[in-house]
């Protein structure tokens, strides 16, 4: 009995269960066909996509070589219209990559300012990979190199030189020599020592940029002794005057008193130019005394020799004309007692006036 009533338990068991599914089947099981179906048609739609993707990209791959091809081989007009084919119908990437070979060939045409506006005109676009757009803003940075200053330069290409982007060496490159064509050394140092600093700047950029630095060190020495000559010239340009200036310190210079003449030299004979002899103990006269005009000793006080008593004093003045006569003169006679008779002067022309009489 036992048994049976299990068995018949089961059986009732596996009759509620069926039951139940069959509910379930009949709410659910038109919505459970469906997402079946879609999953699959869904893998199927992805697989096929890829396929696809892969077979078009093989495709335009294929065009965009031969498009590089033909520009190799010189035929750059074939060769631009099949890069302007490639940009309208390609894939993005292919897209970007066609515009970026038409703006470099019309660089290389020598039609900057239209390849300028094609590089602006690709980082401008938001469907453009940031590599890629990194690419275009680099380009046209390189290409107003030669014609924009060093400020715009510098702030197109500031948001290269970030740690994180791939072509901040590059950037940091361009930056660098529009500061050095700009003079601005000091700038262009601090850029270049950045890059000689950085352990992951490759080889190549870094030998550049020593013949880089080797420039700004020229420069700077030339620019010192530029300095250093200019700094020279400049007293002499300070003392240099225009006639008016000179005309101008002359009138406003004092008038100088005219120098006392001698009557006595006006009156003597030309003489030796010699300077006669200090007596011994004669104290040194004033520039005054000696300007000053001395005053004739009395004519009773002075007693002059006759000529006979020396007979080998020459009467006539033997000395040449062009010489100027020695000046002769004679101490005023401010106290009774005799002075020393003075001693022959050599070259003299006129005996020697004696002693004041007692």
């Amino acid at each position: 009995m036992a048994d049976d009533n299990e068995s018949l338990l089961r059986d009732i068991e596996d009759d509620l269960r069926r039951e139940q599914y069959l509910k379930l089947w009949n709410e659910y099981g038109l919505y459970a066909i469906l997402g079946a179906l879609v999953i699959a048609a869904g893998a199927f739609f992805w697989v096929w996509s890829a396929r696809q993707a892969a077979q078009t990209a093989a495709e335009t791959g294929a065009r965009f070589q031969a498009a590089v091809q033909l520009a190799q081989e010189g035929k750059a007009s074939e060769a631009n219209k099949a890069f302007e084919t490639i940009a309208a119908d390609a894939p993005q990437t292919y897209q970007t990559l066609a515009r970026l070979r038409l703006a470099g060939a019309a660089a290389k045409a020598g039609k900057v300012d239209d390849a300028v506006k094609a590089f602006d005109a690709i980082v401008a676009d938001g469907s453009t990979a940031p590599m890629l757009a990194g690419f275009a803003r680099l380009q046209a940075g390189m290409l107003l190199l030669g014609k924009a200053d060093f400020t715009a330069i510098k702030n197109r290409l500031s948001t290269l030189t970030k740690a994180d982007n791939p072509w901040r060496f590059a950037a940091q490159e361009i930056i660098g020599t529009a500061a050095l064509k700009a003079d601005n050394l000091a700038e262009a140092r601090k850029i270049f020592d950045g890059v000689l600093g950085d352990a992951k700047a490759p080889a190549a950029l870094r030998n550049r940029v020593r013949i880089m630095m080797a420039l700004i060190t020229q420069r700077e020495i030339e620019a010192r002794a530029k300095k250093a000559g200019k700094a020279k010239k400049k007293p002499a340009s300070t003392t240099a005057q225009t006639p008016k200036a000179k005309d101008k310190e002359k009138a406003k210079a004092p008038a100088k008193p005219p120098a006392a003449k001698d009557k006595t030299t006006e009156t003597q004979k030309p003489q030796s130019t010699a300077t006669p002899a200090k007596k011994p103990g004669e104290a040194k006269k004033p520039k005054q005394d000696q300007q000053a005009k001395p005053k004739a000793p009395a004519a009773d006080k002075v007693k002059v020799e006759p000529a006979s008593a020396k007979p080998t004093a020459p009467t006539a003045p033997t000395a040449k004309p062009t010489a100027k006569p020695a000046t002769v003169t004679p101490k005023a006679p401010t106290t009774p007692e005799p002075t020393a008779k003075p001693k022959p002067k050599p070259n003299a022309d006129k005996p020697k006036p004696a002693a004041p009489a007692n």
